[in-house]
C-alpha cells in the first residue's frame, strides 16, 4: 500500500505534518479494513519525509495507530511529487497469528531496548522483516565503512534473535546520503555476505540524522 493524500479525491492535503501523517494513515485504515485487516497486521513499513525537522512531529502522529507492537519501520529523506507534500508512507501487511516482534540485542549480548516508533524487526511465519537500521556510533561518526559495519552487526545480532541466518536474507535496499561512496559500503557488504548476495538496490536517499550516512533495510526468509 501506498498513500500521500486525500483517499477520495488523491488530491494533497493541507495541514502540517501532524495532519498530514493522520490522514495518511487513516487512508490507510480504511484500506487495509477493505481488506479484511487492521494496524495489527502491518509488517513493515517505509516513511518517505520532505523536511528531516518534520521526524519527531511526524513519529508523534504515527506511534498512537500501532500500539504496543510497530511494525518494521524506515525513514528517509526523499523529493515528494510537490512542495504541497510532507510525508508519504508504504506499507506491507500479513494475516498471520503468529506475528511477533524482535528487539536487537545489544552487542554485549544483553536485551535491547524496545523502539516506540518500530521494531527491530517483525517475524511472520517463515518471513523476518527487518527495520531500516543504521550504524552512527561515536566510533563510526563519518566514517561510511565503519557504519556499514555496525549496520551489518546489528542486522546480524536481529537475524540470530529471531532464528535466522544471512543466507536467509533474500531482498536488500541500501538508502545513501553521498553514492560517491559507494564502493566503500558496497566492499563492506560483499565481504559480510562472501557471496550469493541477496536482491539489492541501492539509492541515492538520506537517511534521517546529520550523523547518519546510510541505512539498510531486508527481509529474510527460511
Amino acid at each position: 500500500m501506498l498513500f500521500r493524500s486525500n483517499g477520495m479525491t488523491n488530491a494533497a492535503v493541507p495541514g502540517d505534518i501532524a495532519a498530514q501523517t493522520k490522514t495518511v494513515l487513516d487512508n490507510g485504515a480504511a484500506v487495509l479494513k477493505q481488506a479484511g485487516l487492521s494496524y495489527n497486521d502491518v509488517v513493515s513499513a517505509r516513511v518517505y519525509l520532505a523536511d528531516a525537522a518534520t521526524f519527531q512531529a511526524m513519529n508523534a502522529a504515527y506511534r498512537p495507530y500501532f500500539g504496543d507492537v510497530p511494525p518494521a519501520r524506515l525513514t528517509v529523506m526523499a523529493g515528494l511529487p510537490g512542495a504541497e507534500y510532507a510525508v508519504e508512507v508504504s506499507m506491507i501487511a500479513v494475516k498471520d497469528a503468529s506475528r511477533t516482534a524482535i528487539t536487537t540485542p545489544n552487542a554485549d549480548g544483553s536485551a535491547g531496548r524496545p523502539n516506540p516508533n518500530l521494531s527491530s524487526a517483525i517475524r511472520v511465519g517463515n518471513t523476518l522483516y527487518i527495520s531500516g537500521t543504521i550504524g552512527n556510533t561515536p566510533a563510526a561518526r563519518g566514517d561510511l565503512r565503519g557504519q556499514s559495519t555496525e549496520i551489518l552487526n546489528r542486522v546480524d545480532r536481529t537475524l540470530k534473535a529471531a532464528g535466522f541466518a544471512k543466507a536467509d536474507i533474500v531482498d536488500a535496499t541500501v538508502f545513501m546520503a553521498d553514492m560517491t561512496k559507494f564502493g566503500d559500503m558496497n566492499d563492506v557488504y560483499r565481504a559480510w555476505f562472501g557471496g550469493a548476495f541477496p536482491a539489492r538496490a541501492t539509492v541515492g536517499i538520506g537517511p534521517v540524522g546529520d550523523d547518519i550516512l546510510l541505512e539498510m533495510m531486508f527481509v529474510a526468509v527460511k
